[in-house]
């Protein structure tokens, strides 16, 4: 049997009308001029917001490095989901001598 579509209201929708635990929420495609306008006025204007990103490498840089450095960077952001900076820190010197055999 095909799943029906009902509305429950404008928000949710139904995949299954026998199923109703499953439900989704459109998302709306987020108005990135506001948050970045929200976030100058937040961090005391565009120059100070722009103080606070990271620096980050130049094209050319980035196609010099090799593959294990981006797999190397991978974990490392793995590891840092729901840890703290120094943890990881500490952890990664054993993933770069296993991965790069240092």
């Amino acid at each position: 049997m095909e799943p029906v579509l009902t509305t429950i209201d404008s928000r949710f929708t139904a995949h299954d009308e026998r199923n109703t635990s499953r439900y989704t929420i459109p998302m709306a495609k987020p108005d990135y001029d506001f948050i970045y306008q929200h976030a100058c006025e937040r961090k005391g204007g565009e120059k100070a917001l722009k103080a606070l990103l990271p620096k980050t490498a130049s094209k050319k840089h980035l196609q010099k490095l090799g593959s294990d450095r981006y797999l190397a960077e991978y974990t490392r952001k793995i590891f840092q989901s729901g840890f703290v900076w120094r943890v990881v820190d500490k952890k990664m010197a054993p993933v770069r001598r296993t991965l790069l055999g240092v």
